[in-house]
């Protein structure tokens, strides 16, 4: 589906997802990376605003689970504009403080 569709943003959150549950977290960081791509600079464009939210908490879950929390705090803060629950964010950053000290 990805390779047949590739604009279709559904298909690699779909693979990203399936990939983070056979715990294959280096493959998530992939699909993302080609993800991020799509999305360009104005992710609003392809998303709404709770569809990006919940695709940006995801992807800092992912680095939470693998341990990499100091990338995981770089990329909520990069990325902060388009998470817009604020309360989740927030639980997010926190727990990756903690781990990471």
């Amino acid at each position: 589906m990805v390779v047949a569709k590739p604009e279709i943003l559904t298909n690699w959150t779909s693979y990203m997802v399936a990939s983070y549950l056979i715990k294959d977290y280096k493959l998530c960081v992939e699909i993302w990376e080609s993800i991020d791509q799509i999305l360009g600079t104005n992710p609003y464009e392809k998303l709404k605003k709770h569809e990006a939210n919940e695709l940006y908490l995801f992807m800092a879950k992912v680095y939470e689970t693998m341990g990499e929390y100091k990338k995981g705090i770089k990329f909520v803060t990069k990325y902060t504009k388009f998470i817009v629950d604020d309360c989740r964010r927030n639980e997010q950053l926190v727990r990756m403080y903690m781990n990471n000290n």
